[in-house]
């Protein structure tokens, strides 16, 4: 024979839809049974007549005054989780938000890098070929004029008065010049170029 569930006159009443100070009237009236232990069986007959005619009662009444605290106690609570499902959902869409900033900015900061990279190389060299150039400018200054000045002092210390002599003698120092003048240019110009790295990446 399988043994007996009891339950609690709470759980009782709350099976019934009723009140407890109800079910306890009706416990003294003798319209349910309750065990010696002061619990009831829900499956006596007695007590699934009682809960029969409470549950046909309550649905002609609508809902009690516990129901329906409980129906709110449950819509609040469920507006709760609603309202931290938003909040973790904010907190995700923020994280990944700020992740996303943050790589944006590291991009950024790359790209500005490389622009300055590269903008200090353009300087770098437009400073060196100004400088050499300004140094083959200055170099072709002083050598051009050589011949000049210096095939009348050749012709003084030779005691040479011929005006020929003296034009030959200049006009050899002027070719010897351009041919330094123009070795001088070449290597300036090779400096000016070695000083260019935008190849080397």
């Amino acid at each position: 024979m399988p043994s007996i569930k009891y339950i609690s006159k709470k759980e009782f009443a709350d099976l019934c839809r009723v009140s407890l100070p109800a079910l306890s009237k009706a416990a003294k009236a003798g319209n349910i049974s309750v065990a010696s232990n002061g619990k009831i069986n829900p499956n006596s007959i007695k007590n699934v007549k009682y809960k029969v005619r409470a549950l046909a009662r309550a649905r002609n009444r609508g809902p009690t005054k516990r129901e329906i605290a409980a129906e709110r106690a449950a819509m609040v609570e469920d507006v709760k989780n609603r309202l931290v499902e938003d909040e973790v959902y904010k907190a995700e869409v923020a994280s990944k938000t700020a992740v996303e900033i943050a790589r944006i900015k590291a991009q950024t900061t790359k790209i500005n890098m490389d622009i300055a990279r590269e903008a200090g190389r353009l300087i770098l060299r437009e400073i060196v070929e100004g400088y050499f150039g300004k140094l083959a400018s200055v170099f072709s200054g002083l050598m051009h004029p050589m011949g000049q000045r210096i095939a009348p002092l050749i012709a003084d210390i030779l005691d040479v008065e011929d005006p020929d002599i003296v034009n030959r003698i200049q006009e050899v120092i002027d070719t010897e010049n351009e041919r330094i003048i123009g070795e001088v240019q070449r290597i300036t110009d090779e400096a000016s170029l070695g000083t260019d790295t935008s190849d080397t990446d």
